[in-house]
């Protein structure tokens, strides 16, 4: 704000003295000339007592007397000497602190900075150093920000990893496989065989194997009731060792009653070789000897060659004619592997068959020689049902008497 006055009253100063209006208490020097010189003599002369005149009456610069400089510090020149603080010059002067234009001279460590009150040197050093130590603690500050965040990351990823087992396992145990699929079945299978199968569940020996497995699972075959069974029931049931075959078409000897279906011309030739040697085959292992592999090898090929003549006139038969057909083949081939393998001679030595007066008897001679149920022939279908409707009665009977046990325990 001063400053702004001594600049406002330095501009009134010079304006004034264009005028001409003197300016009290200072001493003005003009330029001599003819025409001002004269003016001043009479000036005087007339006792107007001029303070500011630029000669004497004998023509001297009241200046050069008192030793004054020859320049006017009130000229308006713009060339005004680099010494004039006065001077409107635009162009800032290292000494001219009444510049039109802002500037501030250098100032060193302890001066006061004439645009505030701030105290300079020392103040802006301690304002560094804190600046310094401010940038470098934030700079340590988003490092270990950084770091956390990372770290979180790392964890994050762990925890991704750990989900993804879990994930995993838990898939693992709803995910269909074979084993599962199988477990499934078998249970289906079991709760079918329970509530009531269909007849030809029965006569295949499915629902009969499905309910054996259930009692041999158990453990403990005296825990059921005791069913009887009628000994002639029994023989007439058919049963498959580790071969997998069926001699339930052997068992009279080997003699084969063909169906309708196998009475045509075309199945003339094979049908009456395996007629033939079936019953010759059958005879040599209830005699204890090991039947010829070229009359095995005979025997196989005349099977096949049967499939195959009925596979090209099954358009000639009825469906009915049809399905029997197709069992028997079924049949006979089981026949034809059981009198290829190695242990066949227990079919015929009453080690692989059916054996029981009650259902736990029965149970407990075919878990032990490695036994199923096989497939019902001809003229047996009696005695499978029989033997279903037994073995259904006893596995009831079995699981009842193990969860009474067991809650009893």
């Amino acid at each position: 704000m001063s400053r702004f006055l001594r600049r406002s009253g330095a501009l009134a100063a010079v304006l004034l003295l264009v005028l001409g209006v003197p300016v009290r208490g200072q001493m003005v020097s003009y330029p001599v000339n003819a025409n001002n010189a004269a003016a001043t003599v009479n000036a005087v002369a007339a006792g107007g007592g001029n303070p500011y005149t630029l000669a004497t009456m004998a023509g001297v610069n009241a200046n050069a007397a008192v030793g004054a400089p020859m320049l006017n510090p009130y000229t308006a020149s713009m060339g005004a000497a680099a010494a004039n603080p006065y001077s409107l010059s635009t162009t800032p002067s290292n000494t001219n602190p009444y510049s039109t234009l802002p500037y501030y001279p250098p100032i060193s460590y302890g001066q006061m900075d004439p645009r505030g009150s701030s105290l300079l040197g020392y103040g802006y050093s301690l304002q560094g150093v804190a600046a310094l130590t401010s940038a470098n603690a934030q700079y340590w500050k988003d490092t270990q920000t950084a770091a956390l965040m990372r770290e979180g990351v790392n964890q994050e990823r762990l925890n991704t990893e750990r989900r993804r087992v879990e994930l995993a396992q838990w898939y693992d145990t709803v995910r269909p496989t074979a084993l599962r699929a199988r477990a499934q079945e078998q249970a289906t299978d079991l709760d079918t065989a329970r509530r009531g199968p269909a007849d030809s569940d029965i006569l295949s020996g499915r629902a009969l194997n499905t309910l054996l497995g259930s009692i041999q699972k158990s453990g403990k075959l005296s825990t059921g009731p005791t069913i009887p069974l009628d000994e002639d029931v029994v023989k007439r049931v058919n049963v498959a060792g580790s071969t997998g075959g069926n001699i339930g078409l052997l068992k009279d000897g080997g003699k084969l009653n063909w169906p309708e279906a196998y009475l045509g011309e075309q199945f003339d030739e094979p049908r009456k070789r395996l007629s033939r040697n079936i019953p010759l085959a059958v005879q040599t292992l209830k005699d204890g000897e090991v039947v010829r592999p070229d009359l095995i090898r005979d025997i196989r090929a005349d099977a096949r060659t049967i499939g195959e003549t009925l596979d090209e006139t099954a358009g000639d038969l009825a469906p009915p004619q049809y399905i029997e057909a197709r069992r028997y083949l079924r049949q006979l081939e089981n026949a034809v592997a059981a009198l290829g393998d190695a242990k066949v001679a227990n079919y015929f030595n009453n080690t692989w068959q059916a054996r029981g007066k009650n259902v736990a008897d029965l149970v407990t001679h075919m878990t032990r020689n490695g036994l199923r149920f096989a497939p019902a022939t001809p003229g047996d279908e009696a005695a499978y049902r029989a033997v279903y409707q037994g073995l259904r009665a006893y596995e009831a009977g079995a699981q009842l008497a193990q969860r009474e046990g067991g809650a009893g325990r």
